[in-house]
């Protein structure tokens, strides 16, 4: 970057609300509080980009804390939560994760009501520019590339691979030396 140079960042004074665990340090777990404070992390992150937190899933009672408004525009879907309990917190740990679950079922449902559009944390973490650390070393990198939808496909599967007629023009073959172009 050099002095003068335009920043450009679609998400600037976007609105979002956040449901379930989110880890973006590459660390996951399942403690509460850190991954409270792994959720705490991913907001302090999206507010550094000048994304505003209308809302966020309390991952320890499954509550919604602040209010998805009018102007909130994005869910950032997190994961579902694992449990590290042994046997005597099993029965607390499996009646967290239940609340959590339905905390992120009924924060879906008020986003598809309100036409909010729904984005993985992963994917939303990717468009915004931010790598996690040791990204580079992870055997499962961020895919994530948007193209034109195509009138008449399908919506691709994960890992597959893009349609015929939407491969971007660097990535078509070109005809191999000694091809007939056409036969006449």
């Amino acid at each position: 970057m050099h002095e003068g140079d335009q920043l450009f960042n679609m998400f600037w004074r976007s609105r979002v609300a956040i449901a379930g665990y989110v880890n973006v340090t590459g660390f996951p777990t399942k403690n509460p509080t850190e991954q409270m404070r792994q959720l705490a992390d991913f907001a302090h992150l999206l507010e550094r980009q000048g994304v505003i937190v209308d809302a966020w899933l309390d991952l320890t009672d499954g509550e919604m804390k602040g209010k998805i408004t009018a102007e909130t525009r994005y869910l950032i879907r997190g994961d579902d939560l694992e449990s590290d309990a042994k046997d005597a917190d099993k029965d607390a740990a499996a009646g967290r994760a239940k609340k959590v679950g339905e905390g992120m079922a009924a924060m879906r449902k008020e986003a598809v009501e309100k036409g909010l559009f729904i984005i993985s944390a992963r994917n939303f973490a990717s468009v915004i520019g931010y790598r996690r650390p040791l990204a580079n070393n992870q055997l499962d990198p961020v895919t994530f590339r948007p193209t034109i939808p195509l009138a008449g496909t399908q919506a691709p599967t994960v890992g597959a691979p893009p349609a015929a007629g939407n491969v971007p023009p660097e990535e078509k073959k070109a005809p191999e030396k000694g091809e007939d172009k056409e036969a006449k």
